[in-house]
């Protein structure tokens, strides 16, 4: 299969994301979606997102991610304006997440697991 590459792009970080997630990233990114990159994987877990407050965010979603402890990376997505609060299989997010961790992690081939 050939998926396309939503590469992000560096942004400054909302006050509303900050605010849904109750933690704040190390960095914040954007292709279709709001991409936030934290440390590790533990914190992906235990973030508990105001659904409410990151519906005010005008995109689809929002990718939370982190290097993984056994995948190259893991991920959760929340998609609250498009009615879905958490989507356990996004395949789209990919289209982000792919090329992101390719250059941080110098990889061509990555292992992934969505936490949701």
């Amino acid at each position: 299969m050939d998926f396309p590459s939503r590469a992000p792009e560096h942004i400054d970080m909302p006050e509303a994301l900050i605010s849904g997630l109750c933690v704040k990233p190390l960095a914040v990114h954007k292709s279709r979606d709001i991409m936030a990159v934290f440390e590790d994987e533990q914190t992906i877990r235990n973030i508990n997102p105001d659904l409410q407050i990151l519906s005010e965010l005008n995109v689809v979603g929002i990718i939370i991610t982190a290097p993984g402890n056994e995948a190259d990376f893991v991920s959760r997505f929340f998609a609250p304006r498009a009615g879905v609060n958490t989507d356990p299989v996004t395949g789209s997010v990919y289209f982000t997440l792919v090329p992101y961790w390719a250059k941080q992690l110098n990889k061509l081939t990555l292992q992934a697991v969505q936490l949701s």
